[in-house]
């Protein structure tokens, strides 16, 4: 109820009328192979700021869990895009995990994990996928390759004229 003359009451009228506040909804999102933090910030970075109408994204890495406050259709879209980001990375079933490594090494962990579940259950191979990779070998090889040392212009063979001309300064 506002006390005030017809005048400001007529203006007051169109001001609750005329700027309704739009629906909102809240909803929190569990994500599992993301931080959420990460995932809130990509999600603000796709939408305008708040104070043109979008939507609040907080992460909560502690709970693992996105909580967003938007219109409907907003949190409509956002639900579509962590449904993605929550997706298999394998595009299907099966057992598959994702092992974050800060300053490790992942090839000698890739070696010891294959030899533990060789161990483990004999009759389920495992393979170690590398970027650039192919086979022992090959791999071995360029190894060798990248710890010689160069080859300069001094250790090249030399034809005799060459030889000549560097012993006798011609």
């Amino acid at each position: 109820m506002a006390l005030a003359f017809p005048e400001q009451h007529a203006e007051i009228s169109k001001m609750v009328t005329k700027n309704p506040l739009p629906p909102r909804d809240t909803k929190v999102f569990r994500v599992t192979n993301v931080d959420a933090e990460k995932a809130a910030l990509w999600l603000s970075a796709m939408y305008p700021d708040t104070k043109v109408g979008g939507p609040v994204i907080q992460g909560d890495s502690a709970n693992n869990q996105i909580l967003v406050i938007s219109s409907p259709e907003q949190v409509k879209e956002i639900e579509a895009i962590i449904t993605v980001i929550k997706a298999d990375p394998t595009g299907g079933g099966g057992n598959f995990r994702v092992i974050s490594l800060g300053e490790g090494s992942a090839a000698s962990l890739a070696e010891a994990l294959q030899k533990f579940f060789s161990e483990m259950r004999p009759e389920n191979p495992v393979r170690i996928l590398t970027p650039g990779g192919g086979p022992k070998w090959l791999r071995l090889r360029r190894l060798a390759r990248a710890s010689r040392p160069a080859r300069g212009p001094s250790r090249a063979p030399a034809s005799r004229c060459s030889r000549r001309h560097r012993l006798h300064g011609v």
